[in-house]
């Protein structure tokens, strides 16, 4: 007897000469289906139809708003609500429900079309007009994505039957990840930092934001990765800070050195908070609420167009400047591809100068002194 697979659920059996098709799958909550056929398309039509039986209809009585709820409740549960896995789903709740609760039966091709078409001119939670501040290529694809995952969760969950062309696989609408006209370049220039920390001085906790400025500087950490750190996961001792896959935009664990400024900065921030709160930084409940308080405080300061994460693409560059080993840099910030690394790195004439051209002429120096 040989069998091959011929797709999911389906093999082909050729026994003493006679073909057969055989199809084996297991619906949720239902026995499991094993059965034969003489032709390959009546084996594609049975499993067809045990999928569709074990799936009911599109829930009517339940809304987007529900499911979110339900999603997120039960990430908590299983120790799952990564600070990603919040913020998008946070960012789904807010765009979908600022139209109305929909219910799960509304949301059709057109409505992701349309979610697709004007997010991108769309003004971001939090921000002003006057910012102009919009979503990006970006977080289109992030809140997209984050969206199809909670109707795909909840479809299995309650097993109603999705309509395959809500979230089509190659989905032509979908923006690129990367947007070059707007990929941002900005980074600090000469007298900016020290402009922040004048500016942070006079908020309410300016100490800590000086330090939490500080800090992303020499580290290079997101967001949500020193907002929501504890200090179990920091060794002092050993210069280490661990980053929790919970806590990563990549969902994945790394380990970044710590300077002496930077020990010197959590030495100074631990009597604040250790015996109050676990993480080190415990003041803001959240990145949405830190990055509004910190755009105050850039307005302060007269340090225009510059965001929160525009700190991480400074230390990222400065780091370059410095001339670690690319692999290394890319370990530390957690980046696993070089084309998205390379997009943190904006180099000053100063710096290039010191990279290239000053390296070069202490090369050919060495060269003449080894010849002489």
């Amino acid at each position: 007897m040989d069998t091959k697979k011929v797709q999911d659920n389906i093999r082909r059996i050729s026994r003493s000469g006679k073909v057969s098709y055989q199809v084996r799958y297991k619906p949720r909550g239902r026995p499991a289906i094993n059965q034969c056929f003489d032709r390959l398309d009546d084996a594609q039509k049975a499993l067809l139809q045990a999928k569709v039986n074990g799936t009911r209809p599109i829930p009517k009585s339940t809304s987007l708003g529900d499911a979110i709820s339900e999603y997120r409740q039960h990430l908590k549960k299983v120790g799952q609500l990564t600070a990603y896995e919040e913020t998008y789903t946070n960012a789904v709740e807010h765009i979908m429900t600022s139209v109305g609760d929909r219910s799960l039966e509304s949301i059709e091709r057109t409505t992701i079309e349309t979610l697709l078409a004007t997010l991108p001119e769309t003004l971001r939670r939090g921000f002003d007009e006057a910012s102009g501040a919009t979503y990006a290529p970006s977080t289109v694809r992030k809140i997209y994505f984050q969206l199809k995952k909670i109707m795909v969760w909840h479809s299995i969950r309650h097993r109603w039957n999705m309509p395959p062309d809500l979230f089509p696989s190659k989905d032509k609408l979908l923006p690129s990840g990367w947007d070059e006209d707007r990929a941002r370049i900005r980074r600090l220039q000469h007298g900016e930092e020290f402009q922040l920390y004048s500016s942070a001085r006079r908020s309410l906790n300016g100490k800590e934001w000086i330090r939490l400025i500080a800090l992303v500087l020499e580290t290079a950490l997101r967001a949500q990765e020193i907002l929501f750190a504890e200090w179990k996961d920091i060794s002092i001792d050993n210069r280490i800070w661990r980053v929790p896959k919970k806590n990563s935009k990549t969902n994945k664990a790394r380990q970044v050195p710590l300077t002496e400024r930077a020990v010197r900065l959590l030495k100074q921030q631990k009597p604040e908070t250790a015996m109050l709160e676990d993480r080190v930084f415990g003041t803001w409940k959240d990145t949405r609420t830190m990055g509004l308080t910190f755009q105050r405080i850039c307005a302060r300061a007269s340090v225009n167009d510059f965001r929160f994460h525009d700190l991480r693409h400074t230390a990222i560059s400065r780091l370059v400047a410095e001339g670690h080993p690319i692999a290394l840099l890319m370990k530390i910030s957690g980046h696993s591809k070089y084309i998205t690394f390379e997009k943190y790195v904006n180099l000053t004439d100063t710096e290039l100068v010191s990279q290239v051209a000053q390296k070069r002429d202490k090369n050919r120096t060495d060269s003449r002194k080894e010849k002489a």
